[in-house]
């Protein structure tokens, strides 16, 4: 049986908890101008699991080879509205 990852919907610009505890993220759509910066925590310090600089001005989907696995919990970092992160599929 394989998992199926969820999305975090449209994000605005701030910080963001999406999940608490263990678990994975699978990838990240970034809108055109849009820094994005993942936590392993539930607040916006600690581990940092990826870091998204989207410069171009088209938008950008960085999927992972290997889900990246957080243990604290899942905290989303953004610049630019309309990112989207994919998590939750093992």
């Amino acid at each position: 049986m394989s998992a199926t990852a969820i999305s975090s919907g449209v994000l605005t610009p701030g910080t963001v908890t999406l999940a608490t505890g263990r678990g994975t993220m699978n990838g990240i759509l970034a809108q055109p101008g849009a820094t994005v910066t993942i936590y392993d925590n539930t607040a916006a310090s600690g581990n940092v699991l990826a870091l998204v600089v989207n410069a171009g001005t088209n938008t950008e989907e960085y999927l992972f080879n290997r889900a990246i696995r957080h243990d604290i919990g899942l905290t989303v970092v953004t610049a630019a509205a309309n990112s989207v992160v994919y998590f939750g599929a093992c």
